[in-house]
C-alpha cells in the first residue's frame, strides 16, 4: 500500500526531520469509478535529509519499520547518501504538479548516452541534467537522476538549454545519421542562425553537428555510396566545426569518389559541394560537365534538387 511510505514520511516530519516523497497522480479504482489520486511516484522510497545517529536513534523508538537503502561496494554494502545539489534539483523537477514527470529507475535507463545540460530560465532554472528522448515521446526531456535510486524526466523548451558536456559513443544507424549531418551542415553552412540574435538556435544547431560528427569519424562504409555518402558528412560537419577541411577527411573523400560512378546523382552532388567547400576547380568543372550531360535530356526531380542545392554553397 502507497500510505507506508506516507505514513513514515510524517512519522519523521513529527520528529523534526526534513525528508520528501515524489509524488504523482495516478488512476485508481474505487466503487466501480475511476478517480485520480496523488500518491508516491516511487514506492518504498522516502529521502530524509539527516546524519546516520539521528535516523538511527529514530528508527529505534518508531513503531514504523522502515530500512537504509544501500548498494555493494567491494565486499560489504554501504548507505547511499544523496548529494545536496542531486537532491534540490531532483525535488525541483517532481514537485512541478503542472507538468508531466515520468519516472524510471537505474536499470531502465543509460545514462552515459545523454548529454550533460543546464537550464536557464523558467520554473527549472539552475537544475543540472541529462538530455534525452522518451520512447514513444518527440519532445525533448530533461533528466534528473538520483544515482542508484531513481530518476525522473519532464518536457523542456529547446530555448531553456545550454550543452555542458556531450558523452558520444559511435553511431548506430550510419545512413541515417550521415544523411542528418549532411543535411544540418547545409543548414548551417547556407542558412546558419543570426549568432547574435539567434544564439540558442545557433548553438544548438552546431553541438548536434558536432555529436552526430563524433559519433560518425571512427566508422566505415563498407559499400562504396554509404562510404561516399559518409565522406561527404564528415567532410561538410568538418568544415562547419572547423572551418576548413583537414587534409586526411579530403583525401578519405577523394578516395570515396574515384570509387563512385561518374554522373550518377551522388557522384555529382558530391563534386558541387565539395568543388565549392574546397575550392577545388576540377571537381566544380567536373560536376558542370555533368549537370551538361544532364540537361540534354529530361531533369529529374532529384537532379534539379542537386543543382540547386550544390550553388546555395559559397
Amino acid at each position: 500500500m502507497f500510505h507506508k511510505e506516507i505514513k513514515v514520511r510524517d512519522s519523521l516530519r513529527r520528529a523534526g526531520f526534513h525528508c520528501y516523497v515524489p509524488m504523482t497522480y495516478r488512476l485508481v479504482i474505487e466503487n466501480n469509478h475511476k478517480i485520480r489520486r496523488l500518491a508516491p511516484a516511487v514506492s518504498e522510497l522516502v529521502f530524509v535529509y539527516a546524519n546516520a545517529t539521528d535516523i538511527n536513534d529514530f528508527k529505534i523508538h518508531s513503531k514504523d519499520l522502515f530500512y537504509w537503502l544501500t548498494m555493494p561496494k567491494g565486499n560489504r554494502r554501504e548507505k547511499i547518501l544523496v548529494p545536496d545539489k542531486a537532491m534540490q534539483d531532483f525535488i525541483r523537477i517532481t514537485q512541478q504538479k503542472e507538468r508531466t514527470v515520468t519516472y524510471f529507475r537505474p536499470e531502465e535507463l543509460r545514462l552515459c548516452k545523454g548529454d550533460h545540460i543546464l537550464i536557464h530560465g523558467g520554473p527549472f532554472d539552475g537544475v543540472e541534467g541529462v538530455l534525452l528522448k522518451v520512447k514513444g515521446k518527440c519532445e525533448k526531456h530533461l533528466l534528473v537522476s538520483i544515482p542508484n535510486l531513481v530518476a525522473a524526466a519532464v518536457s523542456i523548451k529547446p530555448d531553456m538549454v545550454e550543452l555542458i558536456s556531450q558523452n558520444i559513443e559511435p553511431s548506430q544507424n550510419l545512413q541515417y545519421d550521415a544523411r542528418e549531418l549532411i543535411r544540418l551542415s547545409t543548414q548551417m553552412l547556407t542558412a546558419a542562425p543570426d549568432r547574435t540574435s539567434q544564439a540558442i538556435e545557433y548553438d544548438l544547431l552546431y553541438h548536434e553537428i558536432h555529436r552526430l560528427f563524433v559519433s560518425l569519424l571512427p566508422l566505415k562504409g563498407y559499400l562504396p555510396a554509404v562510404e561516399g555518402e559518409l565522406s561527404l558528412a564528415l567532410l561538410m560537419g568538418e568544415k562547419v566545426l572547423n572551418g576548413r577541411v583537414l587534409s586526411d577527411t579530403t583525401d578519405r573523400f577523394m578516395r570515396s569518389l574515384s570509387k563512385i560512378k561518374d554522373g550518377t546523382l551522388l557522384s555529382v552532388r558530391m563534386q558541387l559541394i565539395a568543388g565549392r567547400l574546397l575550392h577545388d576547380k576540377t571537381l566544380l568543372s567536373q560536376a558542370e560537365l555533368n549537370i551538361t550531360q544532364w540537361k540534354s535530356g529530361t531533369l529529374s526531380d532529384r537532379q534539379r534538387d542537386i543543382i540547386e542545392i550544390g550553388h546555395k554553397f559559397p
